[in-house]
């Protein structure tokens, strides 16, 4: 999903650094689903604006990890009865690679990236090739 956009913002904020000099974020620092969907089922009113039942609203799940606050990056993954089912894999497999790419003594060129073109629902790339450099 988002980890490998999150590697890529990673790698390319850090080009001369070793791979194990960079400080990696605890969570993936991009949200492969930006935003969800949902339909209001009861009238209700929030700062000011009004919903209606039917109206849809789109909830923007990227935005938590621009809060400053890093409790709320995690929020990227929903919250309530709505959280992520892979949530718990995903963090852990992100620790885990993170973990294994700061132990490397080696530096990342970016060969070739490009984001998916194909709809606006997921923003992860189609490409990201690099190479490792001593």
């Amino acid at each position: 999903g988002g980890f490998g956009e999150s590697l890529y913002q990673v790698f390319r904020a850090n080009p001369e650094r070793l791979l194990s000099e960079i400080d990696y974020p605890a969570v993936p620092n991009e949200t492969a689903i930006p935003f969800v969907e949902r339909i209001v089922t009861e009238p209700f009113e929030c700062e000011g604006v009004a919903f209606r039942k039917g109206d849809r609203i789109r909830i923007m799940l990227q935005s938590f990890l621009y809060t400053g606050d890093a409790a709320d990056r995690v929020r990227i993954f929903g919250a309530g009865i709505h959280t992520c089912l892979g949530r718990q894999l995903s963090l852990e497999f992100w620790s885990v690679f993170t973990r294994r790419l700061s132990q490397i003594t080696a530096r990342v060129e970016i060969l070739d990236y490009a984001l998916r073109d194909e709809d606006y629902v997921f923003t992860y790339p189609s490409k990201l090739l690099i190479a490792l450099k001593p």
